[in-house]
């Protein structure tokens, strides 16, 4: 099957012989500035006495912030706390948006 980009934006997929299953994306296609605005964004941090740096999107460090304001903690020590309960397998930028999510989802 085939994407065929539609005069809305939004793609409807085809077979083969060109019938349309009316099979199309739910959302709308994203625009390129909001893909600009996702661009990641690197800010430093003191970590157990070591300078490490973490790349984040701009909603991510909005959303991170603003937990850590209600946790009332600084985000250098809530990075400390998500640090050590990442694990090994986890870099600390997935792990941070990780936590993000599962606090949004009250997990």
């Amino acid at each position: 099957m085939s994407n065929m980009p539609r005069a809305d934006g939004r793609v409807a997929r085809q077979d083969g012989a060109g019938d349309d299953q009316g099979l199309e994306a739910d959302a709308p296609r994203v625009g390129l500035t909001d893909l600009q605005a996702s661009r990641p964004v690197k800010r430093s941090f003191s970590i157990a006495g070591h300078r490490t740096s973490i790349s984040l999107e701009a909603a991510f460090w909005d959303a991170f912030r603003e937990l850590c304001r209600q946790d009332n903690v600084s985000m250098a020590s809530m990075l400390a706390v998500i640090d050590r309960e990442r694990g090994s397998a986890a870099g600390l930028s997935g792990a941070v948006r990780v936590w993000i999510l599962r606090r949004y989802r009250g997990e």
